[in-house]
């Protein structure tokens, strides 16, 4: 190597005819080419080696002249075995490794003062390595990549001026990158099959096996992780080994609730791009009884069909459908009403239904029997809709109804109510009074009767004719209401203080001889007395004297008239 010092950059170069020698154009080191064979007769070279600065182009020379002394040749001992491992562990030695890498110091270690010459005898077959003077083991070239070799073996001389030779040998591990390149990616999806309701932890397959039968067994397999594509729904049944790529079921593997599933395995590391396709089918078993379908043995009918009646089909339901059936129809008990054919299962209605004689529901037992014997059995079940099909009618067809004479208006007499014998909703009805009346009134959605107007004194007792009609249908019906009324005078005075009105001889004006009323502000009070003796005061109808009466010279008894109004009604009650 050579050196040129300067304060801007150097760059080195060698004259045309240089022997076959190169130099680094940067570090002014000098190397031999390869494959020259020419230089072996030659026992000196002397050449020019031009330094000069990148900017300038100022330059300087040197002569270098390489004495070229002859190849020694060096025996290696018969008994290989009995070589001695070299000082110190090689270190591992990846294939990506760059030139200039030390790979082990092989340095003996004593006090000679001579140096130590070191050669590679043997096991060197590319030339990729090279021993230092200072015992440093190093890899020359870049060219390690490209061979195959797991390990070399390597012999290597030790000499100086002042010992004999000595030998050592040392073992060079290679680190493999993985060639992704060669890594053959299954194309098409995987499939697998499995019986359903295996047990759960089944193995389904495994993947490795898969890579390297299309990969040649390639050691590259063993370096592969695998893990599911979690988009995949279907990889929650399964669990999967990441080195192996074992698939095994996590959960119930039911063919009637699904018959595949789809996975995807996605390959690491990221230096190849590689995603698998695996396609899990079940294998059906003829686990599930053929049995009736519930959708074919239930039927809403509307009654008042034109017979005969087609109402359906009996079907049966095989999940597996891994066999053939062969199964006849029957009602257990034989009935007029209905028929069933026995190859189709065809069911026929022969009879009118009516909701209100047969009810809401009819069943039946019905039998599917085989040419096994295996025979079924079920309830075959008719809902009866209704029709509107009947008219109101009132639940009696007469009432009787006391109420008092001196109800105030608006006040309710009492209420009719008309029903139909049809479950269903009815349609509209409405309440009328046939014979007009200026007491009474109907609400003709509700049918609650009221009062109109004050009741006369001399009215008794009163019948009403009411009617009912339903529109949809036009049919109507009647009820009357026979209605007494009651005189209740008696209402308005305490009739036991009629005779308890005493008033002692000598009492001042204004006191209390009796009370003959209620205390009530809906009723008013009057008394008649022509000679101005007694008065009537406050709501309850009190009696109160107006003179100072004495026994002696005055009548024992008197006679009074009381009049009691209701304060809207205004009807004279006397007492």
């Amino acid at each position: 190597r050579v050196f040129a010092n300067n304060s801007n950059r150097v760059q080195y170069k060698l004259q045309n005819n240089s022997y076959g020698l190169m130099i680094n154009q940067t570090f002014g080191s000098i190397t031999f080419k390869h494959g020259l064979d020419f230089i072996k007769d030659m026992n000196q070279i002397e050449l020019d080696v031009y330094a000069y600065d990148e900017k300038t182009l100022l330059n300087d020379t040197a002569l270098i002249k390489i004495s070229l002394d002859d190849e020694q040749e060096f025996a290696v001992p018969n008994d290989y075995s009995q070589i001695s491992l070299c000082p110190n562990e090689p270190v591992l030695v990846s294939d990506q490794s760059l030139p200039g890498t030390v790979i082990q110091d092989i340095t003996i270690d004593n006090n000679n003062i001579s140096p130590y010459n070191y050669y590679i005898l043997s096991g060197d077959t590319h030339g990729l390595f090279s021993v230092s003077n200072l015992g440093k083991l190093y890899l020359t070239s870049p060219m390690l990549n490209k061979t195959s070799e797991e390990f070399f073996e390597l012999t290597i001389l030790i000499s100086s001026s002042s010992s004999s030779l000595s030998y050592c040998r040392t073992n060079i591990s290679i680190v493999r990158t993985p060639k992704w390149s060669y890594f053959i990616c299954p194309a098409g999806p995987i499939e697998w099959t499995v019986e359903e309701e295996s047990p759960i932890g089944t193995i389904i397959g495994t993947v490795k096996e898969i890579l390297l039968s299309i990969n040649n067994s390639s050691e590259l397999i063993d370096k592969i992780h695998m893990k599911f594509n979690k988009t995949y729904n279907d990889a929650q049944s399964f669990l999967l080994n990441s080195q192996t790529g074992m698939i095994t079921s996590n959960s119930r593997l039911d063919y009637e609730q699904k018959t595949s599933y789809s996975l995807s395995i996605v390959l690491e590391p990221d230096e190849f791009i590689c995603s698998i396709s695996i396609l899990i089918k079940l294998i059906n078993k003829n686990d599930n009884p053929i049995v009736f379908d519930v959708n074919s043995l239930v039927y809403n009918i509307t009654e008042n069909n034109i017979l005969p009646y087609y109402i359906g089909r009996i079907n049966l339901i095989d999940i597996d459908q891994l066999y053939s059936y062969d199964y006849e129809y029957y009602l257990k008990n034989p009935t007029k009403q209905i028929s069933i054919d026995p190859i189709t299962g065809s069911i026929i209605l022969n009879e009118q239904l009516d909701r209100e004689y047969h009810g809401f529901e009819l069943q039946f037992d019905i039998i599917a029997m085989d040419n096994k014997e295996d025979n079924l059995t079920s309830k075959l079940i008719f809902y009866i809709n209704d029709l509107n099909d009947h008219g109101p009618k009132f639940d009696q067809e007469y009432h009787s109804v006391n109420i008092s004479k001196s109800l105030r208006p608006d006040t309710i007499i009492f209420q009719v109510n008309a029903t139909s014998k049809d479950p269903i909703a009815n349609g509209v009805l409405t309440y009328e009074l046939i014979n007009a009346s200026d007491y009474f009134y109907i609400n003709q959605q509700t049918g609650i009767i009221r009062l109109k107007n004050y009741l006369s004194s001399i009215i008794m007792n009163y019948t009403l004719t009411v009617q009912v009609f339903e529109a949809d249908i036009n049919l109507t019906d009647y009820t009357n209401i026979f209605i007494s009324i009651v005189n209740d005078d008696n209402m308005y005075f305490n009739l036991n203080e009629k005779n308890n009105c005493f008033l002692e001889e000598n009492k001042i004006i204004n006191s209390e001889v009796c009370t003959i009323g209620f205390d009530s502000n809906d009723f008013i009070y009057e008394l008649i007395d022509p000679m101005k003796y007694f008065q009537i005061v406050g709501s309850n109808g009190t009696i109160i004297n107006k003179k100072i009466f004495d026994y002696e010279t005055d009548h024992h008894e008197y006679t009074v008239t009381i009049i009691a109004k209701d304060r809207e009604n205004q009807v004279e009650i006397i007492f």
